[in-house]
């Protein structure tokens, strides 16, 4: 190195040395649905701010007969709290499979501490959810359903008490299949570790009555 270079290279080390460093920007403590200038949060299942998600494909009645479907899912509000993230959501899947009366039900989806939660609030409950959320709180029926990244064979089982009643997650190509199995039914919810939420699957043991959907693509 020549003594201009030896000199050149001090100067600058001295430069940054003096230089005070520039804090990391932190999350916004809360947004609503239509902040799109805040920065976008770690969003697993790719639900998005204040946007629609489309889900496509066909549901089987009970007597065996298949209808297409589109499913609509509307992000209502996104509260960011120090480690938790939370979806305010109408229109999640399985709230369409419990029929007519709990379709008013709100979903609310936390990604808190690498684990996904789901929790379901009637309109005289959403108040407090959301009061919930908006303090960094998980809501108060909130029930894990699967760890964040998703691997092959991972177990979740919310209920202690019913320990077969357990979430499991399988490998399907480039899709995470993320599956509750009960006497009754199975509920698949289709994930991709890059594309989130892309399909959904529900099962009905007793009856013939079966919902396969994916996520429409977004118009080029």
């Amino acid at each position: 190195m020549t003594r201009a270079a030896a000199v050149g290279l001090g100067l600058a080390l001295a430069a940054c040395a003096g230089r005070a460093a520039v804090p990391a920007p932190r999350p916004p403590a809360n947004t609503g649905g239509g902040d799109r200038g805040a920065d976008r949060p770690v969003d697993p299942l790719a639900l998005g701010r204040g946007d629609a998600v489309a889900l496509v494909g066909t549901v089987t009645d009970e007597q065996g007969a298949p209808h297409p479907a589109r499913w609509d899912l509307t992000v209502e509000g996104v509260f960011v709290r120090a480690a938790q993230t939370a979806w305010v959501v109408g229109g999640w899947p399985i709230t369409r499979v419990w029929g007519d009366p709990d379709r008013a039900l709100a979903t609310i989806v936390v990604l808190r501490d690498g684990q996904l939660w789901l929790a379901h609030a009637r309109p005289d409950e959403l108040a407090a959810a959301r009061a919930a959320i908006g303090d960094g709180r998980l809501p108060a029926n909130a029930s894990p359903f699967a760890r964040w990244p998703l691997r092959a064979g991972d177990e979740l089982c919310p209920d202690r008490d019913a320990p077969l009643m357990c979430w499991t997650v399988a490998r399907d190509g480039d899709d995470f299949h993320v599956t509750l199995r009960t006497n009754p039914d199975d509920t698949t919810y289709v994930l991709h570790p890059e594309r989130g939420l892309v399909g959904f699957r529900y099962h009905h043991h007793g009856t013939i009555n079966d919902v396969e959907l994916r996520r429409e693509a977004p118009a080029p």
